[in-house]
Order: C-alpha cells, then sequence, then structure tokens
C-alpha cells in the first residue's frame, strides 16, 4: 500500500517540486484562497495536507502577514507530536489558551525557555527568534560564521549568532535580497518554507517504507518500519511513538539518530543496519525508553543527554556516554567503554550484560554491577562514587584516584588499586586492595586483604631504599602464600628466599620482630615469587596488627643484586 502511495507522492514531486518522502498524510490539503499565486504555495499545501499548518476562517492563510510567537510554537509541536506537558513557568499564559499545551510541550522537549517568567505568546517573532527555534529542535550545529557573509550581519544578537549561523551554513536559509534582516519579523510562508526546507522524509503513521529519503527525517508516530534503504540526514523519533516501536532493518543512517520519545520497545535496529550516533534525550520522568540492536547490527555511540529519562540497552553497544541526572540499563548487551561524564549519573548493569570498560568522570556516580564489568577507572573529578557489586555480579578490577569512594556488595571483587584519593572504603568479600603511597585513609572490611606497596618505612633489617624500591607487588594468596613480583626477571639459581614477620598496632611504627620463617620451598616465575610455608604466620594476624614481609638475597638474571626487599601487609 505504501509502495504505491509513495510512487503517487514521488509523481507529485515531479509535477509540483516537493522533492520530500513522506508517507499517508493525515488530512486533505486545505485550498487557501489567498496562496494560489504565492512564491510558498507547494510548503503551504504540503504541510496543510499533513494538519500541521492552518488557517484564518478555514479559506486564507494570509502567507505574507507575520507570525506570532504561539503561533510557531504550534507549528512546531504539531510537527514533532509532543505530548508531554510539564507544569507551566510561565506568568503570561493561562489553562484555556488555545497555545497552552503547545507552548508547556515545547518547554517539555527543552526547546522554549521564556525570559523572566515569560513567553510572551502573542508577540510577533522575529527571524532570528525563529532561526534559532528551528536550530534547536533539528539540532543544527552553532556556527557564527555562518552569518558572515551577510552586510547586516552586526544586527544579529550576540545570542542567536550561532545558531542562526548554522542554519545558514545548513542551506536552510539565504537572506532577504542578500540581506539576513535578523531582527524583522519572520512571516507565515517564509515559517513554512524553512521547516519544508529541513524536512525530507515525513513518517507520521505506523507504516512500512523501502524508499531513500535524501534529507532530514521525522517519525512521529508509532508501529514505523523502515527496511533495506538509506536515510541521508539525520533521523529523528519523537514523543509521538508513545509506548509503540519504530524498526529500522538493514537500513543505512547517513547522519545522527535523535530519540525523544518511545517505551519498553521503542527502537529496534537490526539486520546490516548502520547508523550513526544516537542521542537520546526523553523528559525525565517519561517512560523508560528501549534501544535494542540485533545482530549483525550494532552501535558506534550512544548518548544519554542531561536529565534523561531511563533507557534499556541491548545489543552490541561501542561506547555508551551518560551526561548528568541520568540512568541506563546494560540489559542482554555488550558495551566496550562506558563514559559516566555527568555528575549523579547512574549505570545499571543487568545479569546478561558486559562491560570491557568503565570510566568515572564526575562526582557522586552510581555503579551496579549484577553481570560483568572487566576494568573501572575512577578518575580524580568523580569524587563520590559509589559501586555496588550484586549477588550475581563479577568485577575483575578497579583503579581509582578520587575522594570518597566506596565499594560494596556480595558480588565477586577480585583488585582494587587505590592510586591517589582519601577516605576510599572497600568492602566486598575476599578483594585484594592495593593502596599507593599517594594514597590515604583507606578502610577495608573484615575480609578484604589490605596492602601498602613497599616504600612507605623504608627498609626492614639490612639494606637501602632504593633496594627496598625492587618489589612491585606483593599478594597474600587464598593458600597463605605470598606472591612478590620484582622489578626484573630473578635468577631462580642464586640466593635463596626468607620472610620475616613484624606485628604492631602502628603502620608506620614497627617494635619488635616476632621471628624469622624459612618457607617451606620457593617458586620462580619471570618476575614472580612464590614463597610457600607450612603453616602461614600471616594467618594468625589480628585485625589492626601488620606484617612486614622481607625477601631476601635474591638476584636478577641480568646478575644484579635485587637486595633486601620488602612488602607491608596489614589486617583490616
Amino acid at each position: 500500500m505504501l509502495r504505491r502511495l509513495t510512487a503517487l507522492l514521488l509523481t507529485a514531486a515531479m509535477i509540483f517540486g516537493f522533492g520530500r518522502i513522506t508517507d499517508s498524510p493525515k488530512a486533505r490539503a486545505v485550498t487557501f484562497s489567498d496562496t494560489v499565486d504565492s512564491w510558498a504555495k507547494t510548503p503551504i499545501d504540503r504541510w496543510s495536507s499533513y494538519g500541521v499548518i492552518s488557517g484564518y476562517s478555514g479559506t486564507e492563510f494570509r502567507p505574507n502577514a507575520s507570525i506570532t510567537r504561539a503561533e510557531l510554537f504550534k507549528i512546531i509541536a504539531s510537527t514533532m507530536n509532543y505530548s508531554y506537558t510539564p507544569s507551566n513557568p510561565f506568568t503570561d499564559i493561562y489553562a484555556g489558551d488555545w497555545y497552552y499545551s503547545y507552548i508547556l510541550q515545547l518547554v517539555g522537549a527543552g526547546v522554549v525557555k521564556g525570559d523572566a517568567g515569560k513567553v510572551r505568546p502573542n508577540d510577533y517573532i522575529t527571524r532570528q527568534e525563529a532561526f534559532a527555534i528551528f536550530a534547536r529542535v533539528f539540532r543544527i550545529s552553532a556556527d557564527e560564521n555562518g552569518i558572515a557573509g551577510f552586510p547586516d550581519t552586526d544586527d544579529c544578537a550576540y545570542w542567536a549568532r550561532g545558531e542562526v549561523g548554522g542554519l545558514v551554513r545548513s542551506g536552510y536559509v539565504n537572506g532577504q535580497d542578500g540581506f539576513l534582516r535578523p531582527t524583522r519579523n519572520i512571516t507565515r510562508a517564509e515559517t513554512v518554507k524553512i521547516l519544508d526546507s529541513i524536512i525530507y522524509g515525513y513518517i507520521a503513521s505506523g507504516e512500512s517504507t523501502d524508499t531513500d529519503i535524501n534529507g532530514v527525517t521525522v517519525i512521529n508516530s508509532p508501529g514505523a518500519e523502515l527496511h533495506d534503504m538509506h536515510v541521508n540526514g539525520d533521523l529523528f523519533i519523537t514523543q509521538g511513538v508513545g509506548d509503540g516501536e519504530v524498526t529500522l532493518d538493514n537500513v543505512i543512517v547517513n547522519g545522527d539518530i535523535y530519540i525523544s520519545g518511545g517505551g519498553e520497545h521503542s527502537v529496534l535496529i537490526r539486520g546490516k543496519s548502520r547508523v550513526g550516533t544516537v542521542y537520546v534525550r526523553t523528559p525525565r520522568n517519561w517512560r523508560p525508553v528501549r534501544i535494542s540492536f540485533a545482530e549483525p547490527a550494532e552501535a558506534n555511540t550512544i548518548a544519554i543527554e542531561n536529565d534523561c529519562g531511563a533507557v534499556y540497552i541491548d545489543g552490541i553497544v561501542n561506547r555508551l556516554l551518560l551526561a548528568q541526572d541520568t540512568t541506563a540499563y546494560v540489559n542482554n548487551a555488550t558495551v566496550k567503554t562506558v563514559d559516566l561524564n555527568g555528575i549523579g549519573a547512574t549505570l545499571n548493569i543487568n545479569s546478561n550484560g558486559v562491560v570491557n570498560q568503565v570510566r568515572a568522570n564526575a562526582e557522586r556516580v552510581r555503579v551496579n554491577v549484577g553481570g560483568t564489568v572487566e576494568h573501572m577507572l575512577i578518575d580524580r573529578s568523580a569524587v563520590g562514587t559509589n559501586v555496588d557489586a550484586l549477588r550475581s555480579g563479577i568485577i575483575t578490577e578497579i583503579t581509582t584516584w578520587a575522594n570518597d569512594c566506596n565499594v560494596s556488595g556480595l558480588g565477586v571483587l577480585r583488585f582494587v588499586e587505590v592510586e591517589e584519593g582519601r577516605n576510599t572504603r572497600v568492602t566486598v568479600n575476599r578483594a585484594i586492595v592495593e593502596v599507593s603511597l599517594d594514597a590515604g585513609g583507606v578502610k577495608t572490611g573484615d575480609a578484604v586483604k589490605d596492602w601498602i606497596p613497599p616504600g612507605e618505612t623504608g627498609v626492614v633489617g639490612s639494606g637501602d631504599l632504593e633496594n627496598a624500591l625492587n618489589v612491585k607487588k606483593v599478594l597474600l594468596l587464598d593458600d597463605g602464600s605470598l606472591q612478590v613480583e620484582f622489578s626484573k626477571e630473578v635468577d631462580k639459581t642464586k640466593g635463596q628466599n626468607a620472610a620475616n614477620y613484624t606485628l604492631s598496632g602502628d603502620a608506620i611504627q614497627y617494635t619488635s620482630t616476632k621471628a624469622a620463617i624459612q618457607p617451606s620451598h620457593a617458586e620462580v616465575n619471570g618476575k614472580l615469587v612464590k614463597l610457600m610455608f607450612s603453616n602461614s604466620p600471616l594467618r594468625q594476624l589480628k585485625s589492626g596488627e601488620t606484617a612486614i614481609v622481607t625477601v631476601v638475597n635474591v638476584t636478577a638474571k641480568d646478575g644484579s643484586p635485587l637486595g633486601v626487599t620488602s612488602g607491608i601487609y596489614r589486617k583490616p
């Protein structure tokens, strides 16, 4: 049905110069008595047929009349089929006004902000104000240089220059007689012409299409399916999708996708589809939106924007970006990298979710791991990060440089490296924690093995500080043995290995040497020496006691002595 309709529309395009791909229009075009000879008759007829624009008294459009702010807002809201209506922040509009819901819908979409608590609905809107609105709605990149060629550039307000320039650079605005005329009121015909220039594909019902679209495309209703085609421009999936879904099957999108609505079955991308960056910006209290990639289709980047509602991710994703106060769920998904870039961002990794790397880059982010995380990096800026290893969760390694981080839970956490920062707390059972000299105030739970690398207290026994730093890492293994990593490969044919331990309630001042314990035997493997004891004395330490592990007379393969080296173990 749609293929036949599309063919008819293409024929109409050849006759009337539409140059657009659309689905079934919502209504018949109104025949306006005053647009027959208008230069904008074609776009006016097109958008009238969709029910987006209307006239006066049913027969007049008044194409050369100035358009009010409320009238423009109505056109935008109808085009995108916005549905979310927030509370009214303005003092000059009231329930019952014909434009009331349209204006609030644009507020909810982040397009209209007003000024000093007012939105001035009945004022005429200037060209620069209208241009800025269009640029925000269709996410056109700001470019102040875009207006450089007009002789009246200085008349353009500073706040509008980037958005106006972006619209000009994109070819949607050409000026009037060589002038930009930014402060002149925009006419109704000019408004419709800009809308028509921006939107090539307009899909306002749940039909299927396989016809290529050579420009920006808007899908504003549920059930649409695009298959075996190209979209050569950005694709907007709007709030009008509601709880329904949109399917892209073997679709190449040579542009980005902007999702502002949907539900738990929202956007399904499958087959050999390839898309640009997927941006998600639904209202904060909007229903959760699901984005699903079915193999072999996969996402390059999904960016969840500020204050967006919850987003569920399925499939293969190269990079996931979370902005301020956003929440993402990695469900049946494998994600290479997740960047938590906004304050208060929350990442939930469910039992079937796998993330190779998580990077916390902002304050008070939260990561709940019920699936698998290979490595997590907590930047200095990510103060107050909270990581919860849920019962089904597995985290291989966490490295942190931030203050006041908390790592807890009943899952599996293999290793934590505290490079910098203070007041990090780790309470995951059987986790190994390595604390750098640059960190402080680290607290661990009863079952956590807490290691401080050598050098903090100098050399134990004879030797010098330089030799003490030859030990890179010392681990107490589950079987009670010690694994010592040196800076060089060890010659296993020379020297002997022994261990001392010293007990003290203070990690800095050691008071007495308890005994010297000869390990039952040692194994050397490259830079690693494993010391095994028949009855490990380190298991006997009480909470708060420390042991200095000293390995003596070790020789490197190159013949250089590694000397007396030490590592420090503290029982939490």
